[in-house]
């Protein structure tokens, strides 16, 4: 029955008395409010009498009622025992208090929209005591509603909630609690569209295994968390539309394995991922509408395009975006503002692909020149090593003086693992013959550089001994400090160095600086057996006693890094070539630039 916007204003209490099978009745937009105490009331007794009536379904819309209660108390009994839509919206009801309504227990929808209340507290109590309440409207109270307590929505059996419009700020604390949506263990739909989320209010909503529908139209969410929809692992419809989100967080979207409806239209969005996706949550989705948004045409928008086509090809997926193409446009930059997206070239593109290319390329060869260079400067560091030493001399104008100081006769070169036959044979035969022998493991200066050591105490010996073993061939120590004497013996004399074969070695493992030691000096070659050992011994003692007392003419022998030395010695002027080995006779001073 339809009784809405008639005018009434009061109701005769039999009114309803022979409408025994009745299930619907309208009575919006009447006038019971002129003395709307006395005609709620005799509304309530005119409905009073459809008690033993099937009514499911009352509309109360647009009244102006204030208050009023469907319940007597003191009777203990109700006019609406079959009640299951209640339709209250749009009156003045300020406090919704539970006890006007508890009674109606057979209630599966309640309808509160457009009404005067300024909070709802835990004290009130207002629908826990539903137990059959599925459906609860407490939208468009935007002017009024400003506080929503803990639990005060609390109800185990509501699955549809809406509290939409009214401007509630979920970013505040004190006005809507953090766990506002907490006791709604059967929730299936929720639309809390037109309030006030936020980046914050987003992350406070709590898992919801049931959902299946989210509205979060115009709630100023700026940002989705990660794993936005990991919450809701059932929910197939969400609306995130007129929000100011800037990016498309493809994190946010993970889970979406039962999506099918998906809106994020309108929002500010310049650069979505092409695939924005999983093919897993591309099965399931039938609408992605991501009209209207600020769309970024720069070079990257080739993906979109790529993207869009592919599903579009795709016959299953033909409707997937609902306004395409004709609310997608570019927005930036500004000479192809308004240019449809599927049209979109920017001109720029060959350009900036051709120096990606370039850098690349670039940064790749840079990358192998240095790591060859690096290649090199390992296999030859040794070599490079010796170099930077006597460029180091050059640079500094370094000349080694005439008149040594000679502490030691003889420098041994040998590997470390060799070393023991070098202090128990070697050595201690030739301090027995009176020798002055240096080796490293004996007088090596802690903290001096060991390359520059072994120069300077090469340079400041008489001679040189070298152990050649194998393992003096895998040493590059030896190595080195056979190329400084070698370098040394150019510009003295080749018998400058004394070589001790420890054990016979393959040509093939011998470097070219060997084989030429091996050409110009005829090596003493060491016995195993003992009773040889005073043959080698004789030999290395003879060469030594031979280098030893070579005069040096009083003054030594020069050796000089500079290309031209002039040397004044008895009004006589001399040059002094650095690759040339000259005699001096009685030069003290002067010398190579030096007093």
């Amino acid at each position: 029955m339809n009784l809405s916007d008639c005018k009434i204003t009061q109701f005769g209490e039999d009114l309803f008395t022979n409408l025994t099978q009745l299930k619907v009745l309208d009575q919006s937009y009447n006038k019971i409010i002129t003395y709307w105490r006395e005609n709620l009331q005799s509304m309530q007794r005119a409905l009073g009498s459809l008690n033993k009536a099937p009514l499911h379904t009352l509309k109360l819309a647009h009244l102006l009622i204030r208050g009023g209660s469907f319940c007597d108390h003191k009777r203990g009994q109700t006019g609406y025992s079959n009640l299951k839509s209640l339709d209250l919206s749009w009156n003045q009801i300020i406090v919704p208090y539970s006890r006007n309504w508890n009674c109606l227990i057979t209630l599966e929808t309640l309808n509160l929209s457009g009404n005067d209340m300024e909070d709802i507290k835990e004290k009130y109590n207002s629908f826990e005591h539903f137990t059959s309440l599925k459906i609860l409207i407490l939208s468009q109270m935007r002017t009024t509603l400003k506080i929503i307590g803990s639990e005060a929505l609390r109800s185990d059996s509501l699955q549809h909630l809406d509290l939409s419009g009214n401007d509630l700020d979920f970013e505040n604390r004190k006005k809507v609690a953090n766990d506002t949506f907490n006791y709604f263990p059967n929730l299936i739909s929720l639309d809390i569209s037109d309030n006030i989320l936020g980046s914050v209010g987003a992350k406070t909503l709590p898992i919801l295994s049931h959902l299946e529908t989210l509205i979060m139209r115009h709630a100023y969410i700026n940002q989705l968390p990660d794993d936005f929809l990991g919450h809701f692992p059932n929910l197939r419809y969400l609306d995130l539309s007129s929000n100011k989100i800037e990016e498309f967080s493809a994190n946010a979207f993970q889970n979406a394995t039962q999506l099918e409806f998906l809106n994020i239209s309108e929002n500010l969005i310049s650069d979505f991922p092409a695939p924005p996706f999983d093919l897993s949550a591309l099965k399931s989705l039938e609408t992605f509408d991501f009209a209207k948004n600020y769309f970024q045409c720069d070079c990257d928008i080739f993906k979109l395009q790529k993207w869009i086509s592919e599903v579009l090809n795709d016959p299953n997926k033909k409707n997937l975006f609902p306004r395409y193409p004709g609310d997608y446009f570019c927005h930036k930059p500004h000479l192809v503002y308004r240019t449809p997206l599927k049209d979109a070239i920017p001109t720029h593109c060959k350009n900036d692909r051709y120096e990606l290319v370039l850098s690349v390329a670039c940064s790749v060869f840079i990358c192998l020149v240095f790591t060859v260079v690096l290649i090199v400067a390992y296999v030859y560091r040794w070599e490079i090593k010796f170099l930077l030493h006597k460029m180091r001399q050059k640079r500094r104008g370094e000349c080694y003086p005439l008149t040594y100081t000679f502490e030691y006769n003889t420098y041994v070169a040998y590997a470390e693992k060799d070393s023991a036959w070098v202090i128990h044979d070697l050595l201690k035969e030739l301090e027995e013959a009176k020798y002055n022998v240096y080796i490293r493991d004996r007088y090596s200066v802690p903290g001096m550089a060991r390359c520059d050591e072994i120069v300077d105490n090469i340079y400041k010996r008489k001679t040189v001994i070298l152990v050649l073993s194998k393992n003096f061939m895998a040493c590059q120590w030896c190595n080195y400090q056979l190329n400084v004497a070698q370098e040394r013996a150019v510009k003295l004399r080749p018998k400058f160095m004394i070589p001790i074969l420890l054990e016979e070695i393959d040509i093939l493992h011998m470097k070219k600086s060997v084989q030429y030691l091996f050409r110009t000096s005829e090596p003493i070659e060491w016995e195993r057996q003992s009773t040889k050992n005073k043959l080698v011994w004789s030999e290395l003692k003879i060469a030594l006693h031979e280098e030893i007392n070579q005069e040096f003419e009083e003054t030594g022998y020069l050796s000089c890094d500079v290309m031209y030395v002039s040397v004044n010695a008895n009004k006589q002027m001399i040059s002094c070539d650095g690759s040339k080995l000259l005699i001096l006779h009685n030069v003290f001073s002067n010398l190579c630039g030096h007093k």
